[in-house]
């Protein structure tokens, strides 16, 4: 198939999806969807990229690509690395974001490409996790993006090179398959929690609307057949 043939076809089944979830109770969605095998996370390089967004607070902005060329150029990257012994076991996520102040430069012509700062965090564990079905990790890797007066925001894209992780908040992900009709290209639908790790937090975070969002991710690869999970011994 044609190079363009794929790329009509991967925005088609982009649009499909997003257009079900936009007006959708995605915690809902996400509590059908079907579980993901440890081979198809950690499948050829195990590099999985963002194709769209959700907010459970719709006003903080929702947005999707449909371009499998503009995915694939993208250099966030959730990397899953690991042996997949039993269609269940445990892995590690790498993941790569782009400084934001050296991204700028690039669009305004002042850098190349290939000069853009990549900020690598080391590894963590993910595992599946049987009372959601879903792969589950912790990134400890968010930037306060907000003042100290104003409500927090964080992101997991370092605003500069200098800056450091901020130590109050991990970014719990819980992803999921997404799967429909007539969608061979596999997604990933992952649930994003904030969460506090210490107490000058939690009154304010606690149940705090926005804190979760949705996020789906793709190695833009097709599937090439549809595999049942079976569930053996908990992994040692």
């Amino acid at each position: 198939m044609k190079k363009t043939e794929n790329g009509v076809k991967f925005a088609r089944q982009v649009r499909r999806i997003f257009g079900q979830f936009r007006h959708a109770d995605l915690q809902e969605v996400f509590k059908r969807a079907e579980p993901i095998m440890c081979s198809e996370l950690a499948n050829e390089n195990g590099e999985w990229r963002e194709v769209g967004f959700f907010n459970e607070n719709r006003g903080f902005g929702n947005w999707f690509r449909t371009s499998i060329a503009e995915v694939r150029s993208q250099l966030d990257v959730y990397k899953f690395e690991g042996g997949c012994e039993k269609d269940t076991s445990s892995l590690h996520v790498t993941t790569r974001f782009p400084v934001d102040q050296s991204l700028r430069d690039f669009r305004q012509g002042r850098i190349a490409s290939a000069a853009i700062d990549l900020k690598v965090n080391a590894p963590v564990p993910a595992r599946f996790e049987r009372s959601t079905e879903a792969y589950a990790f912790d990134l400890p890797y968010l930037f306060r993006i907000s003042g100290a007066d104003s409500h927090p925001l964080y992101a997991l894209s370092p605003p500069t090179l200098s800056d450091e992780y901020a130590p109050e908040v991990i970014n719990r992900w819980e992803c999921k398959a997404v799967t429909a009709q007539d969608v061979t290209y596999r997604f990933l639908i992952c649930r994003t929690t904030l969460l506090p790790r210490g107490s000058s937090l939690n009154s304010r975070m606690k149940n705090a609307y926005g804190t979760s969002a949705f996020s789906i991710l793709t190695d833009g690869q097709e599937a090439s057949a549809s595999v049942k999970l079976t569930f053996g011994e908990d992994d040692r």
